[in-house]
């Protein structure tokens, strides 16, 4: 009795099905897919089956006129009858690319350039050029994430990543397999946190948990709550101080940001034990704060400043004392040009029901005139609702924050000033001066939309030489007449022994 071979076994198995696909034949043969491609190729090199790839399978589909199996392979052994042919092919190596379509789909997971760009080897500028093939072809694809690369594999079934059309943000896409910082993050947005505080919070503690699971670990969901102890707070605050080189306010900030999480985690039973209870969160560092400056020095500042934007920019941060926030939500409809006024919409939101509160703040009269103009002369009519925005910048989109901070940068380097001006220093300049002007401190406070008036004294920033002027003046020891007075009285006592 002889024993089929493979070969003889696949032949039949293609002849009765005419076209059955590799997966199939390798389930009903039970044989390794590798080792089954290998005797498919044995029978097409005799002219006895075809091989036809179709996307990402391949078919066997029988000959018209197939010979005999004992005229097709007369050379077979007893000895290779019990084993697999084996084709002692030369190995290939694998090119760069397709260590990165390997790579995605062995992780089944987003994975940015700069990983897949250590694995395979490739460098920046042939990345593209590299995967455009495999792109093409369907196996691959990729997105933009902020100025990040974001690469994944294409599987022959339906993900949720291409039914989706969301756009997500690497920290939103970690934050999402974290279920405990993913209720922390909804929780702070329902309680009308603003959407920068709560993104930053959970950029520390997404810090936290890679440190945790190590800093190579993209499974951060393996590390829960339960595992943090107190040893693991310290040697994560050292590392940041010492590899991260983090000064105090960012020290500060992960102080605030893990205190607040872990206290959260206690209140909705993540945890039984807050390990943060009785940690003191620290000073920040006095010497970064917001400065003001003096009025020559904004005057010098305007002189540099060559953009006509810019100016009407710098002008409006001086009239208004407004944030960066309520700069880039300021519309063209919230311009009242008879009374002068502008309508500012707030930002700070925690204790205010709906929406922020809104405030009307007085604009003067030579800086809504230069304001007429920049948008009447230099700035185009909008085309559309997304371009109400009164500042915009070169690519006709709202003028983001970081771009403010250079507009001030680039003036206070021009005008010579060496004080640590940014665009938050605007606000702590308009309350300084409207309070040295005589102005009642509520007013300023409404003005500013501060809940309280004690945020507004903190804001003040006086002058120590008008300070000790004034003191002179108005000291009764320091008139003249006060002092000859207590003068006399002191001589006509007797002197101690």
């Amino acid at each position: 009795m002889t024993v089929e071979t493979y070969d003889e076994k696949l032949l039949k198995l293609i002849n009765e099905n005419e076209r059955i696909s590799k997966k199939e034949s390798a389930i009903k043969l039970n044989i390794d897919v590798k080792n089954l491609h290998r005797n498919a190729k044995h029978l097409f090199d005799k002219n006895l089956i075809n091989i036809e790839p179709v996307g990402k399978e391949i078919y066997y589909s029988r000959k018209a006129i197939t010979p005999t199996i004992e005229n097709a392979i007369p050379d077979i052994t007893p000895e290779r009858q019990t084993q697999p042919i084996q084709v002692n092919e030369p190995k290939q190596r694998k090119t760069q690319a397709q260590l990165v379509v390997e790579a995605l789909k062995q992780s089944g997971e987003e994975m940015t350039q700069k990983e897949l760009m250590q694995i395979s080897g490739i460098k920046q500028r042939n990345f593209a050029e590299k995967m455009g093939p495999s792109r093409q072809k369907g196996e691959i694809d990729r997105r933009k994430v902020g100025h990040e690369n974001v690469w994944w594999y294409i599987s022959e079934t339906p993900t949720r990543r291409r039914q989706s059309q969301t756009q997500y943000t690497n920290l939103e896409i970690v934050v999402n397999r974290i279920e405990p910082l993913q209720a922390f993050c909804k929780h702070l947005e329902a309680t009308n946190y603003a959407k920068h505080s709560w993104e930053l919070y959970s950029k520390h503690i997404c810090h936290f948990y890679r440190f945790k699971s190590g800093e190579t670990n993209k499974n951060l969901v393996i590390c829960t709550p339960e595992r943090f102890t107190m040893r693991d707070f310290d040697d994560f605050i050292t590392h940041c101080r010492q590899d991260h080189q983090n000064g105090a306010n960012t020290i500060m900030s992960i102080f605030i940001a893990l205190i607040m999480y872990f206290r959260f985690l206690q209140e909705n039973h993540y945890i039984k034990e807050n390990i943060l209870a009785k940690t003191e969160i620290p000073d920040a560092d006095e010497t970064k704060r917001a400065v003001g400056f003096s009025l020559e020095e904004f005057k010098q500042m305007l002189v540099k400043t060559k953009n006509y934007r810019d100016e009407v920019l710098l002008l409006f941060l001086f009239a208004t004392g407004a944030r960066v926030g309520e700069v880039q939500t300021f519309k063209l409809p919230d311009i009242n040009w008879q009374a002068n006024k502008v309508n500012i919409h707030g930002l700070k939101r925690k204790k205010v029901a709906g929406r922020p509160k809104d405030r009307l703040v007085d604009i003067p009269p030579p800086t809504m005139a230069c304001l007429k103009k920049y948008i009447e002369i230099y700035r185009p009519k909008p085309l559309d609702t997304n371009e109400q925005a009164v500042f915009l910048n070169a690519n006709r989109t709202v003028l983001k924050g970081r771009q403010m901070e250079s507009v001030v940068r680039k003036a206070r380097i021009a005008a010579g000033i060496r004080k640590h001006v940014v665009v938050h220093s605007f606000r702590h300049a308009c309350i300084t001066f409207l309070w040295e002007n005589g102005h009642d401190i509520y007013d300023i406070s409404k003005h500013v939309g501060h809940e309280k008036v004690q945020q507004t004294w903190d804001y003040i920033i006086p002058d120590t030489e008008k300070s000790s002027e004034k003191y002179q003046q108005t000291h009764p020891l320091a008139k003249s007449d006060f002092m000859a007075e207590v003068a006399q009285i002191i001589a006509s006592k007797e002197a101690p022994l």
